[in-house]
């Protein structure tokens, strides 16, 4: 394991137990310039309110979200059929 993934998988489980051992949250909505709205649920830490989760919905309606169990979406094999060809 390199430094950067053991890093990352500390900083996982960090955001993990936050989240799971939270006794209050904070819910925040917030308007950008561009139109767009932004969600995010925060919980305490050590005198502060860390970010566990948010999600963007776009102008164009797409929703992202982002967090500490986010994963990489594989792409999907493509399921296109291929025209058979003709004797």
């Amino acid at each position: 394991m390199t430094d950067l993934e053991r890093i990352r998988a500390e900083r996982v489980a960090h955001f993990r137990v936050l989240d799971e051992d939270a006794a209050s949250r904070h819910c925040f909505r917030h308007a950008d310039e561009e139109g767009g709205l932004w969600y995010f649920e925060a919980v305490p830490d050590r005198g502060e309110l860390v970010v566990v989760r948010q999600a963007e919905l776009t102008p164009n309606g797409r929703l992202r979200r982002y967090g500490w169990e986010a994963r990489r979406r594989r792409k999907a094999p493509s399921r296109r059929r291929t025209r058979r060809q003709g004797a």
